[in-house]
């Protein structure tokens, strides 16, 4: 399968009080077309971080991440976002006196994707991840949590960019409603899109192909088969003169 995303020697740094916190530090990582890949890590662990480098939401400080070959900075920030990376965020970012598939139009025009009947279109997602044109046509407040990441996740789907990345699509959901949105990202990554999912979830890891496992500076790649190898990802304090 195709390399999609490929980290080089990535290095990440923040400001901590007084010192520079290295969070990420020599990342060399390879996200192939048509796998689910899972993220795994406690809180503070830089997993949000490294799927904010991923998107491009965070420019890169030292090292590379590469689309197809070209790296983020030579594609450009703003249309790498636009263009080649979808991202469904924890708290779904869905404007809540919309309707649902007022939502999914909306995110048609933000992404400038032209189609000759928006609304058509948005109805059309939104059928295919199970929410008919009755709950489309409710504002999003008044639907399930369930319903809410589905148009999330249509809203990613908007445009067919070949990377997905979501931050704990299921942590609010119940243990059902969590089966059903891991088969749809499982579905995406059938039809040969790269999905990278940051999770606490084991379930969501279970139907992953691969797992990357954050935990005391070190990433543990784990595939289906349960075979591991460890990933350079430790972290560092510098002190500051």
């Amino acid at each position: 399968m195709e390399n999609m995303i490929e980290i080089r020697e990535l290095y990440h740094k923040y400001q901590d009080g007084q010192k520079l916190r290295a969070v990420l530090k020599d990342v060399n990582i390879d996200f192939e077309a048509g796998k689910m890949y899972a993220i795994l890590g406690e809180s503070g662990s830089g997993k949000t971080t490294l799927l904010s480098l991923i998107s491009g939401l965070d420019e890169v400080q030292e090292g590379s991440i590469s689309y197809q070959g070209n790296t983020i900075s030579k594609i450009g920030y703003t249309k790498y976002r636009k263009d080649y990376v979808n991202v469904i965020f924890q708290s779904y970012n869905l404007i809540k006196y919309m309707t649902a598939m007022e939502n999914v139009v909306t995110a048609m025009d933000i992404k400038h994707v032209d189609y000759s009947n928006k609304k058509e279109k948005a109805y059309e997602i939104l059928g295919k991840l199970g929410i008919d044109r009755q709950t489309a046509d409710r504002e999003v407040l008044k639907i399930s949590g369930g319903e809410q990441q589905r148009t999330a996740i249509a809203r990613a789907l908007v445009h067919d960019s070949k990377v997905i990345l979501a931050d704990e699509p299921t942590g609010n959901l119940d243990d059902d409603t969590e089966a059903e949105i891991i088969e749809i990202f499982r579905q995406l990554a059938e039809e040969g899109k790269t999905v990278i999912i940051v999770t606490h979830s084991r379930n969501v890891a279970k139907r992953a192909d691969i797992i990357y496992k954050i935990q005391n500076g070190v990433v543990k790649q784990e595939n289906r088969r349960g075979k591991k190898k460890e990933v350079n990802f430790e972290e560092e304090t510098i002190e500051i003169a």
